[in-house]
């Protein structure tokens, strides 16, 4: 932007008759003009399809701030100061390049969407744990090797979306999420799941194409509410039978590649 131009871009975020909302999206900002954080009415701020590198820390100003959409812009991490918005409910933060998140992402327990997709997270911090509210968390198409324990106590969890990414393993604890009804594995390195995935009692929908896995636990039995298996993509050459005890099953996947399911379930 020429100099004349970033004036008038301050102008028209002064001059905005909307003093809750700001859609800034669609632009090829790299930086915000310190205008923006004097508006403490806003509500809404979208920032989305910019070239946005960083958020200075006067995000943190933003405190009647409910939705917040960052996707595809170029961030690398989060100012520890987003934390002091605490009465965010939707942050989406889809596309960028993210390698971590703050401690402080913790301390926005009134978040009830979190979209994290198509990043290059490798891990998440057990402050995560802390989002005791969040009924929607997106996690896909990141590089996260591991998840935390802590991802058992988020227990509001509805929607939990994990493919691609490198996980060969999921903690015991992720039996605790009781509320959890879908799940969404494929595309990672699991060879086995653990027995307490079968806890998952509210679960509907189970997404565990394209891993490595050649055994499931006999647990899985115990998913009554499940309606629709994906293992497509898979090593398994047989199915325990007590899958045959899910009565609310209308699609497998992979009927036709596994051998002993229609022994199962008759």
């Amino acid at each position: 932007m020429k100099l004349s131009e970033i004036e008038k871009f301050k102008q028209r975020v002064l001059n905005s008759q909307d003093e809750t909302r700001l859609h800034l999206g669609d632009n090829q900002l790299t930086s915000l003009p310190p205008e923006i954080w004097q508006r403490h009415s806003l509500t809404y701020l979208n920032l989305s399809n910019n070239q946005l590198a960083f958020l200075p820390p006067e995000i943190g100003q933003l405190h009647s701030l409910t939705r917040l959409i960052l996707n595809d812009n170029q961030l690398a991490s989060l100012p520890p100061e987003i934390g002091q918005i605490h009465s965010l409910k939707y942050l989406e933060l889809c596309n960028n390049q993210l390698t971590s998140l703050p401690p402080e992402i913790g301390q926005l327990r009134s978040l009830t969407l979190l979209e994290l997709g198509n990043n290059q997270l490798t891990s998440l911090p057990s402050e995560i744990g802390q989002l005791y509210s969040l009924p929607d968390l997106s996690l896909s198409d990141n590089q996260l090797a591991s998840l935390p324990p802590e991802i058992g106590q988020l227990h509001s969890l509805k929607y939990l979306a994990l493919s691609g990414n490198q996980l060969a393993s999921l903690p015991p604890e992720i039996g605790q999420l009781h509320s959890l009804k879908y799940l969404a594995l494929s595309g990672n390195q699991l060879a086995s799941l653990p027995p307490e995935i079968g806890q998952l009692h509210s679960l509907t929908r189970l997404n565990l194409d394209d891993n490595p896995l050649d055994s499931l636990p006999s647990e899985i039995g115990q998913l009554h509410s499940l309606t629709s298996l994906a293992l497509s993509g898979n090593q398994l050459a047989s199915l325990p039978p007590e899958i045959g005890q899910l009565h609310s099953l209308t699609r497998s996947h992979s009927e036709s590649q596994l051998t002993g399911l229609s022994a199962a379930r008759d």
